[in-house]
């Protein structure tokens, strides 16, 4: 190997050298100073040109490499010893910096900085596995500076004693948020309370808005002592019922219109929202019989009081108000085991700020009250003010109600009497069995009866009972039961002012005629009561001995003139009794002037056969001779009465054929 020492070499147009070669300086501005070998240079080394290294490996400096202006690296520069750790410029305007062999950082063309990736999302970007970015403080605090450098503002990220802190300017950068170490997450208050703890000295508030175009939004605010839920033009809903919320039943809406509705929300109760202010629903099927879940709205609970009151209130009412106008409450009576209690209505007549007066209660027993805390019966109405009526009113739209003479009424009048009271020109009526029984029409006329027989009736008080409506009954009983004697009496009935006018008046059903008549002038008139008149019609041959004038004289009684009801039989000359009473008879004999001197006549009865001798009459001359006798008999219904005669000889009795001839007769009526 050749190895040439120089000491200064001056290069114009061209040295070569080969071997080694030191060279103390060399000075080359012209032209080429190529070296085959080593050049190993103990001073400077100034090259005004470039240098060119061809076919050359590696550099090796001893000592500090410095370049006075670029360095040109085609890729990228390593570390010696380790290859994987290198300097690289893998792209045009891309500067990178690997370890083990990988990527680590990167500036790309855009100035971002990349750690981790090779695509930018931000000037800044990492990524990792696990905790990616560190930024450690000293001093008790490690921050992190923000800053808008169009407008010099500030904000800094901050943890400080374990709180993760976000601070902005304004009150000296004063925390705006803080998350703790226990995870509650403070806005505007560095000691939450909860989770979520939001303060202001203004009014706080948490806004919900929807970015699609129509900006809807929701607020949550604390306004003073108030708390605000605020929603959009919509209506605001309530959903629970499931642990991962959105498969949870809705269970409460709140109409933009201010409805509120509650409850079921699921098929015919999706889409039918009811019209009133408060709505409540439930699912089908609902319950057919009570129990307490079935209730669609519960007051109470385990408090309990004696005389308590769970009131719902009614009405107008303000904040400087103590009552409302009107309420419904339920009272506990008894507070003992699950307790029980009446239910009671309240209302107030004037316009103060007055408690309601209750007006109608409902007891635990059923019973309801109207002016009353303590109803008797199962409805029960009372009047508190003295000499006041108390009463029921029913009135319709034929009646009206505009005033207090309407209608149909029940009232108890101020002195205590009762009324019944029908205040149209229309009919009272009375049923029982689902029947009338009893009508008061408007002329003030009584009927008792059905609807038919009531319809019209043609006196002041009338009773008319339908065929088989009183069968074996009468249609009216007055009867006085008053033991003590002088104190027990019939009927008082009051006729008319003169003769025509009937006082008493019994006629018959069927054909109207008149059985029973009181004059106003107290004549009584029985025009059917029995009577009977009959005569012998022509003279009769009288044998002597005792008999039925009917075996004596035969069956010529015949000329009748009265036979009032047909009992008397004049083929059989025999009166038979159509009812049990006391009758009175009369039998008049009569002879001519045949019958001998010295000879008797007797007029005799026959009741059912048995002879009844009531005295006979003797004469002691020849001529006519004349007998009657009278009796009063009580009769049942069908006995019989004939007419009998005893003589002491025969003769003959005198007859005729007209009401003038009536000699020898036989008479009798019904005395009663």
């Amino acid at each position: 190997m050749a190895l040439t020492k120089v000491q200064t070499i001056g290069i114009e147009t061209g040295v070569s050298l080969t071997g080694v070669t030191t060279v103390t300086t060399l000075n080359a501005s012209t032209d080429t100073l190529s070296v085959g070998g080593t050049v190993n240079f103990g001073g400077n080394v100034s090259i005004a040109g470039t240098l060119t290294y061809e076919d050359v490996t590696n550099i090796d400096s001893v000592g500090i490499i410095t370049a006075r202006s670029d360095i040109s690296i085609a890729d990228k520069i390593i570390h010696t010893g380790d290859t994987n750790t290198a300097i690289r410029f893998p792209a045009a305007d891309t500067f990178t910096v690997e370890t083990g062999g990988s990527e680590r950082v990167r500036i790309d063309s855009s100035g971002n900085l990349l750690i981790g990736t090779t695509s930018a999302t931000s000037e800044l970007t990492v990524r990792g596995s696990g905790t990616v970015a560190a930024f450690e403080g000293t001093g008790g605090s490690s921050s992190i500076l923000l800053k808008d450098v169009d407008d010099g503002s500030l904000a800094y990220i901050v943890v400080n004693g374990g709180n993760f802190d976000i601070q902005t300017s304004g009150s000296s950068y004063s925390t705006k948020l803080r998350v703790t170490p226990a995870g509650l997450v403070g806005i505007g208050e560095n000691a939450p309370d909860n989770l979520l703890h939001i303060k202001s000295t203004d009014t706080p508030a948490i806004e919900l808005e929807q970015d699609d175009g129509t900006s809807y939004k929701g607020l949550i605010k604390l306004a003073g002592n108030d708390l605000e839920i605020r929603g959009s033009s919509g209506q605001m809903e309530f959903y629970n019922g499931s642990q991962d919320g959105d498969s949870s039943a809705l269970r409460m809406v709140i109409q933009n219109s201010g409805r509120l509705h509650i409850g079921d929300r699921t098929n015919q109760n999706a889409t039918n929202f009811s019209t009133a202010s408060v709505n409540i629903s439930k699912t089908d099927d609902i319950a057919t019989s009570f129990n307490k879940a079935a209730c669609y709205l519960h007051i109470g609970n385990a408090e309990s009081t004696l005389n308590g009151l769970y009131p719902i209130g009614f009405g107008f009412s303000i904040s400087d108000k103590t009552h409302v106008p009107a309420y419904i409450a339920y009272k506990t009576i008894d507070s003992a085991g699950a307790e029980h209690g009446d239910l009671l209505f309240a209302t107030r007549n004037v316009t103060t700020d007055t408690e309601p007066t209750e007006r109608l209660r409902i007891s635990s027993a059923g019973y309801m009250g109207l002016g009353t805390g303590s109803p008797r019966r199962h409805f029960h109405i009372h009047e508190s003010a003295s000499g006041t009526t108390v009463g029921l009113q029913m009135t319709n739209a034929g009646t009206g109600e505009s005033n207090d003479s309407q209608g149909f009424q029940l009232k108890v009048g101020g002195d205590g009497h009762a009324e019944l009271a029908q205040m149209e020109n229309s009919n009272l009526r009375i049923f029982t069995n689902a029947i009338e029984r009893l009508r008061i029409v408007s002329t003030g006329r009584v009927a008792i009866g059905n609807d038919t027989n009531n319809a019209s009736p043609t006196a002041l008080f009338q009773v008319k009972a339908a065929d088989g409506e009183a069968a074996d009954l009468y249609v009216g009983v007055f009867e006085n039961l008053e033991a003590t004697a002088g104190q027990s009496y019939g009927v008082n009935i009051r006729a008319g002012s003169n003769n025509t006018d009937h006082g008493l008046r019994v006629r018959n059903k069927a054909n109207d005629a008149t059985h029973f008549l009181v004059s106003g002038a107290g004549q009584v008139t029985k025009p059917l009561q029995t009577a009977f008149m009959a005569a012998l019609n022509q003279n009769g041959s009288l044998t002597s001995g005792i008999g039925k004038l009917s075996s004596k004289v035969g069956n010529s009684y015949t000329n009748v003139t009265l036979n009032t009801g047909n009992c008397y039989n004049s083929s059989t000359t025999t009166f038979t009794a159509p009812v049990d009473g006391v009758y009175v008879f009369s039998n008049q004999i009569s002879s001519s002037s045949d019958m001998p001197a010295n000879s008797y006549l007797g007029a005799e009865f026959y009741k059912n056969g048995s002879r009844i001798s009531c005295g006979w009459r003797r004469s002691h001359s020849q001529g006519y001779q004349r007998v009657t006798a009278n009796i009063i008999l009580s009769l049942s219904a069908n006995d019989t009465v004939e007419p009998g005669v005893e003589s002491a000889e025969g003769g003959t009795l005198n007859g005729g054929s007209t009401t003038l001839a009536q000699y020898n007769h036989f008479l009798g009526y019904l005395l009663h």
